[in-house]
């Protein structure tokens, strides 16, 4: 049954065909995301798998203005991890969540 469809991401096996698809579609990417603390150590870390940009804001380009300019990306993903760091805060050491 897993060449047919693997259960836990809805996606065939890539032997049987060569399209990339679910969390290892070429379009998707991992997105880690680091929380630090007041001392600069890091404190979690979330790891956004399979992610993907659905909606951007438009921004105006011109010359008139000199301010940076922002935009709003939407992302859809397919699942989270999020990791606590070691005592010194370079290293994530233990996976707390996984979604």
């Amino acid at each position: 049954m897993e060449l047919i469809s693997n259960h836990k991401l809805n996606t065939r096996d890539t032997s049987i065909t060569s399209k990339l698809e679910g969390e290892n579609a070429d379009y998707k990417q991992t997105l880690s995301v680091t929380q630090f603390g007041k001392g600069g150590k890091g404190l979690r870390k979330y790891d956004f798998l399979g992610a993907f940009p659905t909606a951007l804001s438009t921004i105006n380009l011109d010359w008139g203005t000199a301010d940076i300019e922002e935009y709003t990306c939407t992302w859809t993903y397919d699942r989270w991890r999020a990791s606590s760091f070691d005592s010194t805060g370079t290293a994530p050491k233990i996976v707390i969540g996984d979604g």
